[in-house]
């Protein structure tokens, strides 16, 4: 809405628009306007929509994230294994806001973040294997979507 009325105000500043529409205009400021020949109700569309770019933005973290735009190779092979180690990124990272989205986390926790909180235990090898220790948040992000990535009897 901030955005759409800045351009606005910018336009009249350079004669493109008047300011006697702006109050008329800006009343569609920060509105989304979706047409759809699904026979479902608003919500459902609006929800279907958001799934939509979900999806588009599974590929922002492959890109950045991941990095896995930049590629240097030069054979097809190295090429096809690329592509391949970068599908199945994707796929994991894509899992994982699925198990974040069934637990109504995302909007709390982000894919990023929970690897990061994940990535801070470690299994301690020795004469019987031992999780290190694991942060409250960490637990109770692993329990939240039922994951249970910690077994109780490997536990320090």
């Amino acid at each position: 809405m901030v955005e759409e009325s800045n351009t606005f105000i910018s336009m009249i500043e350079k004669g493109d628009k008047k300011q006697k529409d702006y109050d008329g205009e800006s009343k569609m400021f920060g509105k989304i306007s979706i047409l759809s020949n699904i026979k479902d109700g608003p919500k459902e569309i609006y929800l279907m929509y958001k799934q939509r770019e979900e999806i588009e933005r599974a590929f922002n973290p492959m890109k950045n994230e991941l990095e896995n735009d930049k590629s240097y190779l030069s054979n097809d092979d190295s090429l096809r294994g690329y592509f391949f180690i970068s599908f199945i990124s994707l796929y994991l990272y894509y899992n994982i806001f699925v198990l974040l989205r069934s637990a109504n986390l995302t909007s709390k926790v982000s894919v990023k973040d929970a690897l990061l909180k994940f990535s801070r235990v470690y299994i301690i090898k020795g004469k019987k294997e031992i999780i290190s220790e694991i942060p409250a948040t960490t637990e109770k992000l692993d329990e939240l979507p039922g994951t249970n990535i910690f077994p109780k009897n490997m536990r320090s």
